[in-house]
């Protein structure tokens, strides 16, 4: 149960950042352009699709870490997080098709975002954040093994989410949102 708490208080956190930064752009996209229903959709897009890219890494780094055996059963971060494999939730190849889904989702709403706003620099921010997603626990860069991991936490789920969430609402750049 405190699993199911914990796991959900974090979704909300981040949920929530996201829908306050996407809230504001589409406030700001509105009063500066007017056209509101089509900055709407593409901001919905772009958090919906920031939102599946972030809980597929969430498990991608989960399947990465059960196979090079540091999460098992019995590890300390079961204690506050449940793991997918270890917890005998779903099995490795369920996992991997649950994070293929999801990666594939995320990419159809963040390239409809991008078509539709004209804006090629969200291609680049969805690339960006997909390799240093992937190089958090994948080879060959493995930045959290090297002391980096939350740096690339950080810009991939700061800056590049809640910019080009931003982004794709409003078609700029904004300080605040980077």
């Amino acid at each position: 149960m405190k699993h199911t708490i914990i796991l959900a208080a974090l979704l909300s956190l981040v949920a929530g950042a996201a829908f306050l930064l996407s809230a504001r752009a589409m406030a700001n996209a509105e009063s500066l352009l007017g056209y509101g229903t089509v900055l709407a959709l593409l901001g919905v897009a772009a958090l919906v699709g920031a939102s599946l890219a972030h809980t597929a890494n969430n498990l991608a780094n989960d399947w990465r870490d059960y196979h090079d055996g540091l999460d098992r059963p019995g590890y300390p971060r079961a204690d506050y997080s449940p793991h997918p494999i270890a917890s005998g939730a779903m099995t490795s190849r369920s996992l991997l098709i649950a994070i293929g889904i999801l990666t594939a989702l995320a990419a159809l709403l963040g390239g409809f975002a991008m078509v539709v706003r004209g804006e090629a620099l969200l291609g680049a921010f969805a690339i960006a954040g997909l390799l240093l997603s992937w190089g958090y626990t994948d080879p060959p860069l493995r930045l959290k093994r090297r002391g980096l991991g939350e740096l690339s936490a950080f810009v991939v789920w700061g800056p590049l989410m809640g910019g080009g969430t931003y982004l794709a609402a409003t078609g700029t750049l904004d300080a605040v949102a980077l």
